[in-house]
């Protein structure tokens, strides 16, 4: 009775001080459990520590200290966390990363440096140190691949499955039906990237040979 008489006064004040209609509609036993409810709930609103503020809200001044000592690999991993990240580490690594050193000397001389690496492994090292150097340095190794080797790498790319790379390839003047880095089979014939594709079930890599018009084997004399 008691827990009723107190549900009953707190409706009336309730009632009093505007209480929305809906709650004045539920029972009394009801309306006292909501009601405790309710307050536990401010209670525990009023005692929660208030929050820090958001990294996303700091000032990019802020920001530009905090991500400097970072690696170009971190700040690249930071930047696929949100869009607001993205385009603040591109802009970052625009501004302060890739505008000094040698990432600032025209094409002409850094293709010249690339002739001097010697090898195709270490152009291709170079080309992945960043974004800068990445399509100026690969086309070069797939022109020089093409002139010098045969457009080899197009076996590797069907091999892996690499089909942007195979594209890039055939852009530039690769041979679809070439037979290097293949050994030749019992009966004196090498296969061809398609046939490389078809073996390991690349089925992408498959269309886009066939499209550019590539033969399944080529007598080997």
């Amino acid at each position: 009775m008691k827990v009723v008489r107190a549900a009953k006064a707190c409706a009336t004040s309730a009632a009093l001080c505007n209480v929305p209609a809906f709650l004045l509609s539920i029972s009394s036993q009801q309306y006292y459990i909501t009601a405790k409810n309710i307050a536990a709930m401010a209670g525990q609103v009023l005692m929660a520590p208030s929050s820090p503020p958001s990294i996303l809200k700091l000032p990019n001044e802020l920001l530009c200290d905090i991500v400097s000592p970072l690696s170009t690999s971190d700040l690249r991993r930071l930047s696929r966390v949100n869009h607001q990240f993205y385009f603040f580490v591109r802009a970052y690594l625009v501004k302060y990363r890739y505008n000094e050193g040698i990432v600032t000397l025209p094409n002409e001389i850094i293709l010249e440096i690339v002739r001097h690496l010697g090898t195709q492994k270490n152009r291709s090292r170079l080309a992945r140190t960043s974004q800068r150097f990445y399509p100026l340095v690969m086309n070069y190794i797939v022109r020089h691949d093409i002139q010098f080797r045969g457009s080899s790498l197009l076996a590797i790319t069907a091999r892996s499955n690499l089909k942007g790379m195979a594209k890039k390839i055939l852009r530039l003047g690769g041979n679809v039906n070439t037979q290097s880095c293949f050994k030749s089979t019992c009966a004196g014939q090498r296969p061809t990237p398609l046939a490389a594709a078809a073996f390991y079930g690349h089925e992408r890599i498959i269309c886009l040979l066939l499209a550019a018009g590539a033969k399944q084997i080529v007598d080997g004399s």
